[in-house]
């Protein structure tokens, strides 16, 4: 069985029996009508980037400060953008 939660804007998690992964994780704008803070991202050993957009990608410098073990999966151009905000290649 495979459950979902959706934190607002693209950010969905899905949790199974084997594990579980964030995609597209976002912290909302203040005034936004869902408030997620960015610690609601710690402890994920996985993340999917769907595409490079903005609203994609934005939070991930810090997500990945704040759990310097996660993996990021995405294509090209989110990972040279990530790259230059100094975010590992790992």
């Amino acid at each position: 069985m495979i459950k979902a939660r959706w934190y607002g804007t693209a950010t969905i998690k899905y949790v199974s029996e084997i594990g579980q992964i964030l995609v597209d994780p976002f912290v909302p704008l203040p005034g936004s009508q869902h408030q997620i803070n960015i610690s609601s991202y710690d402890n994920f050993n996985d993340i999917l980037i769907t595409h490079g957009h903005f609203d994609h990608i934005v939070n991930l410098a810090e997500i990945v400060r704040r759990n310097p073990s996660v993996k990021i999966y995405c294509t090209q151009s989110p990972y040279n953008t990530l790259r230059n905000k100094g975010v590992g290649e790992k």
